[in-house]
């Protein structure tokens, strides 16, 4: 039955893109009444399954690349990674280089953001800094933080590498794996800004689309603020109702 329900539902969003069908509300939404209901839905289903069948694909990456709980986040305004899932996919990043041993981040309660390195070259690294721009959209997409008390320009390039794999880290945790190395970053003074614009257009994420919408069309991310215990991302959702319908019946939610 609730498999039934997922198809009436993708149904109904269909018959919403494109035109009305003499089909009663009642008999799509009274899945109790079996027979005569299966009927017309079936014929409306035989109908649209050209239209039906262009969201599969869609369907197909956002099960492999969002989970349930960030897609929920993604659409209610927020998401929350903790700084343990962060610093697991980091951890995951050091494998195969030689620059850093190990990272270790610790978001504060007061909106600041810790970092510890461990470094072959010049041993342990603090930083304290906070994420001034988060920005996930259809044009631009680039984050930037500001590191309180030092300049970075002359650390071998170490800050640059933590920032770009930082990022990295949180952008995938959001949209999935966009299969890149280093992303761009600029270090200028106590400021790093790292640039995922063209890594995310060349995604999965960033090549897909669903109702003549690619997902960063219509969901994006404004801001991240650090918290005790993770980051928090606010995220706005600017898609119409059969885009969010259909988001929602493709992750299950």
């Amino acid at each position: 039955m609730k498999k039934v329900k997922q198809l009436a539902a993708m149904t109904m969003v269909t018959l919403m893109i494109t035109a009305p069908l003499a089909v009663n509300a009642s008999d799509i939404t009274n899945v109790t009444d079996t027979p005569s209901w299966l009927g017309r839905i079936g014929s409306v289903i035989d109908q649209y399954r050209p239209l039906l069948s262009q969201y599969q694909p869609y369907e197909g990456m956002a099960r492999s690349t969002i989970d349930k709980q960030t897609a929920k986040g993604l659409l209610a305004g927020q998401v929350v990674v903790p700084d343990s899932v962060i610093n697991d996919m980091l951890a995951r990043q050091l494998v195969g280089q030689d620059k850093v041993t190990a990272v270790e981040v610790t978001s504060q309660k007061d909106g600041t953001l810790k970092v510890h390195l461990d470094t072959p070259s010049v041993g342990g690294i603090d930083l304290t800094g906070t994420i001034t721009s988060f920005v996930v959209g259809p044009k631009e997409s680039y984050v930037e933080y500001k590191i309180k008390g030092k300049d970075l320009e002359d650390h071998g390039g170490l800050e640059g590498w933590l920032f770009s794999h930082l990022s990295l880290s949180l952008i995938e945790k959001l949209v999935g794996s966009i299969s890149v190395g280093n992303l761009p970053t600029t270090v200028h003074g106590n400021t790093v800004r790292v640039d995922f614009t063209n890594a995310l257009a060349q995604s999965s994420v960033g090549k897909n689309s669903i109702a003549g919408y690619k997902l960063l069309d219509v969901v994006q991310v404004t801001k991240a603020i650090p918290q005790e215990g993770g980051i928090a991302f606010q995220t706005h959702f600017t898609g119409s109702k059969a885009v969010r319908t259909i988001l929602e019946t493709a992750l299950d939610l």
